[in-house]
């Protein structure tokens, strides 16, 4: 899962410095720190919420998955 947020976090990073860059610079192209600042929140809270969803999910994936073979012995039938 680690591996997959390499991606977003490098693009970001690249984002931040360029726009700090272009700040630097006193340009009117960079993006308000307001903005960036609602942009990271917003991925955060969504990040967030995913991550949650994702790690639930295989919870209830393990716990059934747990149920299924303790089915599987009391009735004698074999999960292949």
């Amino acid at each position: 899962m680690g591996q997959l947020s390499y991606f977003p976090w490098c693009c970001t990073a690249l984002f931040f410095v360029l726009n700090t860059l272009t700040w630097g610079e006193k340009s009117s192209g960079a993006v308000p720190f307001g903005t960036m600042v609602a942009l990271v929140f917003l991925w955060f809270g969504i990040s967030v919420i995913l991550v949650k969803a994702y790690v639930r999910y295989l919870t209830i994936m393990i716990t059934f998955s747990s149920m299924m073979k303790v089915g599987s012995r009391i009735h004698g039938y074999s999960l292949g």
